[in-house]
């Protein structure tokens, strides 16, 4: 078991400086030893101020590529969705080309979103950084106790969720074994 690090922050605001900082970080050595940053973004009401700030920044865009831990089955822009609000908070704010956008066809349902997800991440290789943040009942992503995880090694990329305890109930989440492939 590697250790853990815990760090508190003051504010929304500090730890927004500080996850925008690591992301830096890592962005700057991924696009210099391989040339692109593969980051899984994560939903939820805490991500929105780290993408706000993250949007103020000059970071030569094409080089990175975006992801979604999870995503709420409602039609493509719904304020429900976890894109929507990356959208808003930064990937309408940057000049990021739309083939770097990977989103997750949640307004497919969750088994067909699930299959088309899985099979866009075939190509994609190990991610750099992958963002979680943590429920109240202790879920991330859409990963909620209780409930298949996808840890098997042969499970596919992204799971459907048809039981999520928080509405909405229909969703598609990667899996851990998925989430788990970050450098």
């Amino acid at each position: 078991m590697p250790d853990i690090l815990t760090k508190v922050f003051d504010s929304k605001r500090s730890l927004a400086v500080a996850v925008v900082t690591e992301i830096e970080r890592e962005a700057k050595s991924a696009i210099d030893s391989r040339g692109a940053f593969h980051l899984v973004l994560a939903g939820g009401s805490t991500p929105g101020a780290v993408y706000e700030r993250l949007a103020t920044r000059s970071h030569h865009w094409p080089s990175w590529n975006f992801y979604f831990g999870d995503e709420r089955c409602a039609p493509a822009g719904d304020e429900l969705r976890n894109d929507t609000m990356a959208r808003a908070s930064l990937l309408d704010k940057i000049e990021v080309p739309d083939h770097c956008v990977f989103s997750i066809p949640a307004e497919h349902g969750p088994v067909v979103g699930a299959v088309e997800y899985s099979n866009s991440l075939k190509r994609v290789g190990y991610f750099d950084l992958v963002l979680l943040g943590l429920g109240e009942d202790g879920h991330t992503a859409s990963l909620f106790p209780g409930n298949y995880w996808g840890e098997d090694s042969d499970c596919d990329s992204a799971l459907p969720v048809t039981n999520s305890p928080k509405p909405p109930s229909d969703r598609v989440s990667m899996s851990v074994g998925r989430l788990s492939c970050s450098r």
